[in-house]
Formats: C-alpha cells, structure tokens, sequence
C-alpha cells in the first residue's frame, strides 16, 4: 500500500484447521495452480476493488477503514472480498497509521485503545504438535509454551499456533478478520495443502492435544522468559529423542514436536519431565489446544482417535467424559490455558467447562466466530483494542441469556 510516506505491506498466514463459523479464506479454485490454493482473486480485490474504493482515506482512522472494507464486502463472513485481502489491507493501514503518527507499532495499537500504559506480550511457546498439525496419532493440535506478563495477567497470547483471531464484524475487527487466511501478498501464493498422511499397517499411538504450550510465570523479565522457554524446549528435544528415538525430534506445521507417544498423557508427563530438567519447576505452567470441532462426530462424541479411519469406536467420548479427561489433567499438571476444549457449538460443554475453569483458574479460549452478532456477541479486543460500546452492550446481554463466557484471546505477531 502507497501512501504520501511511502510503500507499507502485510502479509497474512494461513491455518491447517479452521472453524465453520469463522470468515471465508479466499481461494482460486483453479486445480492447475497450486492445487487450487491460489488466492488470484483475493489479490485482484486488492488491487482493483479496495484500491480504488479506499483511496484517500486518513490512514490513521482504522476503524473507518476498517468498517470501510466490511461495508464493501457486504457479507457476514467477508465471502466476497476474502477475508484474507481485507486483513492484508487493514495490517497494511495500521502499519501507516503508525508511521504517521511516528509511533512504534504497538504503541499505535495502545493509543488507538486509549491505553498509554503497555505490558510485554506473552510469548505462548509451542512445543508437542498433533491434530492437523502433524503426521502422527495425536488428536489434540499443540501443547505450547509461554511466559505470563509482569506484573499480573497476560495482556495477549503470541501462540504458535493459528493466530488465535477469527473475523470480526466491526472496529478493528477487519484487522483481526484472518486467523486463518491465505497470504495475500502480491508477489506470493500459498502452499499447497498438506495432505496428511499415514501408515495404514502402523500402530497408531493414542492421540494428544493438538498442542503443548508452556508459560514461564516465574520469569523475572519478557527476555528471561524467551531464555526459559528456549531451554525447556531443547531440553525437551533431547528427552523425546532419548525415549523414542531421532524420527521424535521432527517437528509439526509450527515448529512444536510431534512424537510416537502411547497414552494420551504421555505429552503431559515428558513435557513435564523436561520442565523439571530445564530447572524451571514451578516457574513453568503448560497449555493446550484441542481444536475439539476435528474430533466431533456426527452423533455428537468426541473422537480422540480420528486421524484413524474407519476404527472401532472405543476412542469416542462424550463431551462431559471430555470435560472430566481435561479436569483430570489440570489437577495433575500446572495447565493455565485450555483452547477449544469443545466444538464450537458444544453450547452446554462450552458452559460447563468454563464453570469448571473458573474453579481451577485456568483460561479458557475459544477462536472467535466470524458474525458473533448472530451467535453471540464477545467483548474482544486486539492488544486492548475497543469493540464498539453497542456490540459490548449486546455481548453482555448475549452472555447473560445463554450463561457463557468465553474469552477470546488474541495473538498480536508483529
């Protein structure tokens, strides 16, 4: 993007698992390119569409940009425009936004928020991978690592995993518009899709979270974190690679892990072990993503042993056997953060475990929808960022009426 100050760009990253409610990723189509992964036409409307409707506009008044581009795309789910062209341009205006207003980045995000006051971001370290995420068993997508803000609670979550934004409708909610979208870079095209793959006659091992994570809490700075997290992580490598050989070392899509184990704790255990060789016990807690909607079965179970198709059922549990499986695990294990331990419309699972969490003190996080209006509407922010006070107003009453909190907590990687 042009301006009278110079050439700003984004790019926008695309995720293995998304959820049905979540904005449209625009794709090609077209099998000759790139197995029809190309994203052609999100550029196009980049250069045509948006160009030539967004010219002019102050890049320093990002929510009018921001409703701009929703109000041309005209869907609830940015279908026609591709979420993935809108984020590209809404990062790209933020950029110049900063720049004009000779600001860092995240200090334009704070005063955009009206908060003067910043903390560290959470570097939320991803260390086993299952799920989409990798060629093994695992069922469960990322077990991960982080260190909390000092002082008091994180201020945003720097996953490994997917950004943890789905679309917005409104505000800055073209800026988060892309948890999952394809590169809209001129020069750039996406991967193909990575098909997973696997061997019919092997023993699959029982599946995991998707994701590990751990969380040095008891970091005395953001670069003593960093310190503590690269160290737990390569501690780690040398156990996987001591208990189940070099081929245990291989990582995922996203850099964690992605070892044989045989039981679903196993994960746990040896990340908890290397937490315990790395000297950080105690100053170290874990995280995990489930990406729950890939084990959801049509009768409404969940399958902890899905990548194996067809099997005998035995790995099917009901939400509330799921919901006692990940209680199970916080009373044994230090886990701060449990992300979409349900499928997305699991509305009485979804309830129930965010009681139980408040119990035990652990966050639980969900990808939000693309049109939250039409389901239930979230207070949400990015970086502090603020939805307008009708959507506040609106999500509160929604809260209330279905008696679900979900937090929505959102990566800022800039």
């Amino acid at each position: 993007m042009y301006t009278d100050i110079g050439l700003f760009r984004a790019a926008v990253p695309s995720g293995a698992s998304t959820g049905i409610h979540e904005a449209v990723e625009l794709r090609d189509g077209d099998a000759s390119r790139y197995l029809g992964k190309g994203v052609r036409k999100a550029v196009n409307n980049v250069n045509t569409i948006l160009s030539s409707k967004l010219a002019g506009f102050d890049v320093t008044a990002q929510e009018k940009v921001d409703a701009a581009m929703i109000e041309i795309d005209g869907t609830p789910n940015k279908a026609k425009l591709g979420a993935n062209a809108i984020l590209a341009v809404s990062i790209a205006v933020a950029k110049a936004g900063a720049a004009a207003s000779r600001r860092p980045l995240y200090r334009h995000f704070a005063h955009m928020a009206g908060r003067e006051k910043v903390v560290m971001p959470v570097p939320f370290a991803n260390v086993i991978n299952g799920g989409c995420h990798a060629s093994n068993a695992l069922a469960m997508q990322e077990f991960m690592a982080s260190r909390c803000t000092l002082p008091g609670r994180h201020s945003c979550r720097a996953s490994g995993s997917r950004s943890t934004a789905s679309p917005a409708s409104g505000g800055w909610g073209a800026a988060a518009a892309g948890a999952h979208s394809a590169v809209t870079h001129v020069s750039l095209a996406p991967s193909a899709a990575r098909p997973f793959c696997m061997n019919p006659t092997s023993k699959p091992s029982p599946p995991l979270p998707r994701a590990l994570q751990i969380a040095p809490t008891g970091a005395a700075s953001f670069s003593h974190g960093l310190q503590m997290v690269c160290e737990t992580y390569h501690t780690l490598k040398g156990i996987l690679k001591k208990k189940y050989g070099l081929s245990a070392t291989g990582v995922g899509d996203e850099g964690g892990f992605a070892p044989q184990v045989q039981s679903n704790e196993e994960g746990l255990v040896v990340l908890q072990e290397a937490i315990a060789k790395a000297g950080y016990e105690g100053r170290m807690k874990m995280g995990m993503d489930v990406a729950a909607s890939e084990l959801h079965t049509k009768s409404g179970g969940y399958d902890l042993n899905f990548k194996v198709q067809p099997n005998d059922g035995k790995d099917v549990l009901s939400g509330q056997q799921l919901l006692e499986l990940y209680a199970s695990f916080a009373r044994k294990y230090p886990i701060v953060s449990i992300e979409d331990p349900f499928e997305q419309d699991d509305w009485a699972n979804w309830a129930a475990i965010t009681v139980s969490a408040r119990r035990r003190a652990v966050d639980v996080i969900r990808n939000r929808p693309a049109a939250p209006c039409s389901r239930i509407a979230l207070p949400w922010s990015l970086g502090g960022l603020k939805w307008g006070r009708g959507l506040w107003r609106r999500g509160q009453a929604a809260a209330r009426r279905g008696s679900v909190r979900r937090n929505a907590l959102l990566t800022a990687a800039t």
